[in-house]
């Protein structure tokens, strides 16, 4: 009788030991994952921010070549129609992003050069092929460039 208390003593401190480690655990996981959603946020945010830098950077110094009587007709020329260029790119980024956005895609960063788009994009999995599909359509609607990267965060 006596050997039978102190196994149910035992056991009880046991199942009391495995639940605490179990809470443990569960909270550990939580805040794992408040981290890494923090991290994810962080990127898009930073991506953001140092690709709009760059792009406010870039068209500065070219309105400033366009506005230099000093330099060639040639050169204004071509500093205008780069400025064109890249406005019109960052328009299409903000453009495709807010479509991404309104067919429930999370977080999405473009970023558009001359001949490529690189979408990056906040994605608890990986995306089946009708979403890449329809990724890319979206892109190619607004860009016309087939190049497309899609980048899971």
């Amino acid at each position: 009788m006596e050997s039978n208390l102190r196994l149910n003593k035992y056991l009880t401190i046991m199942l009391g030991i495995i639940f605490v480690l179990g809470v443990f655990v569960i909270y550990q996981a939580k805040t794992i994952n408040k981290l890494k959603n923090k991290q994810t946020s962080e990127f898009f945010l930073e991506t953001k921010l140092k690709r709009d830098q760059s792009t406010a950077k870039t068209l500065k110094s070219l309105k400033e070549l366009m506005d230099n009587g000093n330099i060639s007709k040639e050169v204004r020329v071509i500093a205008a129609s780069k400025y064109i260029n890249i406005a019109v790119a960052t328009n299409n980024e903000n453009l495709i992003e807010l479509l991404l956005k309104n067919k429930g895609y999370e977080e999405v960063v473009t970023i558009i050069t001359d001949d490529r788009v690189r979408v990056f994009m906040k994605h608890h999995k990986s995306l089946s092929e009708s979403e890449l599909n329809e990724i890319r359509d979206t892109v190619m609607s607004v860009t016309k460039i087939e190049a497309i990267e899609v980048e899971l965060k």
